[in-house]
C-alpha cells in the first residue's frame, strides 16, 4: 500500500497546528482522538507519543509489525515538518529501560513482565535475516497470541521495531531450549549488539 503525498502533507499540516495540544505531559483528549482518526485514515498503523531523545517530545508512526509497511512509514516521516519540540520516527524506538513492562492481555487485565532474565538463540534464515528462539518461561502460561505479542513488544523495546522487522524473520517463544541450542544462548540484553556485529 502507499499513501499519497497530498494526504501526508495534509496530515502534517494538521499535526503542526495541533502539536501544542499533543504534549505527552498533558494532552488534549479530543485532539488525541482526532490524531488517532487521522493516522487510521492513512493506513493500518500504530502511533506513539512520548519523551524525545534530544527534544522534549517524540511522535512515532509505526508499521504495526508489518514489514511491508515500513517503507510507507518511512515515507510519511520523511515529510514531517521541523518542529522545535518534536522528534519523529517511522518505527518504535529501542527504550532506555529496565527490561520490565506492563502488558495488557487481549481478554482484559494487565500483567507485569520482567524481560531481564530472558535468553535467546539466533538461527540463520538467509544472508541478512534470522529466526530467533526466545526463552521466556513465564510467558508459556499465556495464550499463544498474548505470548507472541508480549515477546514482540519486548524485542521492540530492546532492539527497536525497524531492526526487528528488517533482521528477524520468525520469532518463537519457548519455555526451554533444546539441548543443542543451550551453548548458543545469550542474554536478551545483548541482542542489539549481537545483531549489529552480524551486519
Amino acid at each position: 500500500m502507499s499513501v499519497s503525498i497530498d494526504h501526508i502533507t495534509v496530515f502534517w499540516r494538521w499535526f503542526g497546528v495541533n502539536a501544542p495540544y499533543l504534549s505527552p505531559d498533558n494532552p488534549d483528549e479530543s485532539v488525541l482522538a482526532s490524531l488517532d482518526e487521522k493516522v487510521a485514515d492513512m493506513g493500518t498503523f500504530n502511533w506513539e507519543l512520548g519523551p524525545g531523545k534530544e527534544k522534549p517530545y517524540l511522535f512515532t508512526i509505526s508499521p504495526a509489525g508489518a514489514p511491508d509497511q515500513l517503507p510507507v512509514t518511512k515515507q510519511i516521516i520523511s515529510l514531517a515538518p521541523e518542529l522545535e519540540d518534536w522528534e519523529f520516527y517511522y518505527a518504535i524506538q529501542p527504550k532506555d529501560w529496565d527490561y520490565y513492562f506492563e502488558y495488557e492481555l487481549l481478554n482484559g487485565g494487565f500483567i507485569g513482565i520482567d524481560v531481564s532474565g530472558w535468553t535467546y538463540v539466533l538461527l540463520e534464515y538467509n544472508d541478512s535475516m534470522f529466526d530467533i528462539l526466545v526463552k521466556a518461561p513465564e510467558l508459556m502460561a499465556l495464550p499463544e497470541a498474548d505470548r507472541n505479542i508480549a515477546a514482540e513488544i519486548a524485542l521492540n523495546c530492546t532492539i527497536g521495531e525497524a531492526l526487528r522487522l528488517e533482521r528477524i524473520a520468525k520469532l518463537e517463544v519457548v519455555g526451554d531450549f533444546e539441548t543443542e541450542f543451550i551453548p548458543h544462548a545469550s542474554s536478551i540484553t545483548v541482542l542489539e549488539t549481537h545483531l549489529g556485529d552480524l551486519m
